[in-house]
């Protein structure tokens, strides 16, 4: 039971698709988000700008999962606490290091998902 309502197990399948899906939407939308703080000096920084759009983008992607985790269903949870350690593990390293020590994935995510408005 779901908020009185039955889920069969295609349904959860579906609700779990569209969660996924919209979760990468917010992705791409938040990266976007950040190009143009970069873009319009909201944020400034020494790093070039691949670097630096990554930095931003997992900054408030820390944010994005921790709010989902807090707000999200049972159902429709994509997000684990693992996802947010590990994100937040990369973003303090990364800043006691001065560089970025993951992937830049910032231009393949947007090259990728380029038809998502």
């Amino acid at each position: 039971m779901y908020k009185g309502v039955y889920f069969d197990e295609e349904d959860e399948e579906s609700l779990e698709s569209v969660a996924e899906e919209m979760f990468q939407k917010q992705r791409i939308k938040l990266i976007r988000d950040c190009q143009a703080m970069l873009a319009y000096g909201s944020a400034k920084t020494d790093l070039p700008q691949l670097e630096a759009l990554q930095f931003l983008v997992e900054f408030h992607y820390i944010r994005h999962l921790r709010n989902n985790i807090n707000h999200a269903a049972d159902k429709t949870l994509v997000i684990t606490s693992d996802m947010v350690k590990e994100a937040v593990s990369t973003l303090v390293s990364s800043l006691q290091a001065g560089q970025w020590l993951g992937n830049v994935t910032v231009e393949e995510e947007l090259q990728k998902n380029r038809n998502i408005i």
